[in-house]
């Protein structure tokens, strides 16, 4: 099935070459667009499986148009195409319901994984990035050691634990079940269950808990 796309960055030259890049790898555009407010117009007249957009655009953000976008679908996948390895914008992102989020040095292969990652219901973050969000969360973890969640503690178990902390730095299902050695089938079961015990739904929210409790 072909993916098809909308893309938001005020940069003309970056858009276009991701325009030709995308479309080369078989994506369909379905357009593109240079500020938040354009992005919007088009959403309320064109569908498409995934809007890629840039943080820092013209008349709306891209954080606003995040919100702006939720408020007309709620299925559609949002990948943050950004420069900002600024973990509090990356929270910020997840928090507001984004499904992945993608430095702009990163490779051609690595966003194009990352578009099939949130098509297939994944969440994808930057590797780029993760030294980042460990050290800025250091501070948290020790804080989170010395007054653990008892909740947490409780209902968690330590494989559930170590399958969150993977899901949250971006690890795809099939990645998980390489690293841990076992089935994608009992990851996914590990996840729903993860899921049921902290009360929520989307993998947006699995990570944004993850990132405010200090475990990546």
């Amino acid at each position: 099935m072909e993916i098809s796309l909308i893309l938001a960055d005020d940069h003309v030259v970056l858009r276009k070459g991701l325009v030709n890049l995308l479309s080369n790898h078989g994506f369909q555009i379905v357009a593109e667009v240079g500020d938040g407010i354009e992005l919007i117009e088009v959403l309320k007249t064109s569908k498409a499986d995934v809007v890629i957009l840039d943080i820092s655009m013209p008349k709306l953000g891209g954080l606003d148009a995040i919100e702006e976008i939720r408020k007309i679908s709620d299925s559609i996948k949002i990948i943050m195409l950004t420069m900002h390895k600024d973990v509090e914008f990356l929270q910020r992102a997840i928090s507001l319901g984004a499904n992945g989020y993608v430095l702009k040095s990163t490779g051609e292969v690595q966003l194009v994984n990352a578009i099939k990652q949130v098509v297939s219901g994944e969440v994808a973050i930057d590797f780029g990035i993760s030294e980042y969000i460990q050290e800025d969360f250091l501070g948290n973890l020790e804080t989170h050691k010395s007054h653990p969640n008892d909740n947490l503690t409780v209902s968690l178990t330590s494989r559930e634990v170590e399958i969150l902390k993977l899901v949250a730095k971006g690890y795809t299902d099939k990645e998980i079940s390489n690293r841990l050695y076992i089935s994608v089938k009992t990851i996914e079961k590990h996840k729903t269950n993860i899921k049921k015990k902290i009360g929520v739904k989307r993998l947006a929210e699995l990570i944004r808990y993850a990132v405010d409790r200090g475990f990546i």
